[in-house]
């Protein structure tokens, strides 16, 4: 299952990519334009967790991390890099 995994999420697009691990209320244009996404890690099972990390590695997306008393926030944004991938996905 891992390699069926990792061969789906290689021939997905960037944008694709990013719009189904942060979920429905992410839009394309969101990612267009580079507006930062919220993402409650709380939420979200470890695998989309890493599948995120992922996309940070391969600097298509940054991240910030914000805690408060109750819970961990993360916000991600498409890089430059993302971008025009997104730009150039068929």
């Amino acid at each position: 299952m891992s390699a069926a995994f990792e061969s789906t999420r290689q021939e997905k697009s960037v944008e694709r990519r990013i719009l189904e691990l942060l979920g429905d209320s992410t839009s394309e244009s969101d990612l267009t334009s580079h507006r930062w996404l919220s993402w409650m890690t709380s939420v979200h099972h470890e695998t989309i967790q890493r599948e995120l990390d992922l996309l940070v590695q391969e600097r298509l997306v940054e991240k910030f991390v914000c805690h408060d008393l109750l819970n961990v926030r993360a916000y991600y944004r498409i890089t430059s890099d993302g971008a025009a991938q997104i730009g150039g996905a068929a």
